[in-house]
């Protein structure tokens, strides 16, 4: 997963965990997929719904760029399947790709560590296997 052109900014609590905040497409429009980060303490009980996906392990170049930010592809699929038109703020996600800095080893070692509480604190889990034939 490359994170290349996202900004991670340091979280600052042991509790703290980044979410995805996907925006809503407009009905009969093929758009682009966006998003933006936001940060939450778990001891707040934040609201949000977890994401467990199968990465596109047998392709190498299986990634897209979608709102200037670097997703898999299956993951993106994913995404433009979940964005819900009814909600004008957005759907509120846990995704380990995205909202772990994969790239900081210490951050990600951690975040792994609390996933437990971060799936089981979820108003659910939703499971993407991909597209159907």
């Amino acid at each position: 997963m490359s994170s290349t052109s996202v900004t991670y900014k340091p979280l600052q609590f042991p509790d703290e965990i980044r979410l995805l905040v996907l925006q809503p497409a407009r009905p009969g429009y093929d758009q682009p997929i966006k998003w933006r980060i936001k940060h939450e303490r778990l001891c707040h009980k934040p609201q949000y719904e977890a994401l467990s996906y199968v990465w596109d392990l047998g392709s190498a170049g299986g990634m897209k760029s979608f709102s200037r930010k670097t997703t898999p592809t299956n993951l993106s699929l994913a995404l433009q399947h979940l964005r819900k038109q009814a909600e004008p703020d957005g759907r509120v996600l846990w995704i380990d790709a995205l909202c772990i800095n994969q790239k900081d080893v210490k951050e990600r070692n951690h975040q792994v560590t609390q996933m437990g509480l971060i799936y089981s604190q979820a108003e659910s889990v939703i499971v993407w296997l991909g597209v159907g034939n």
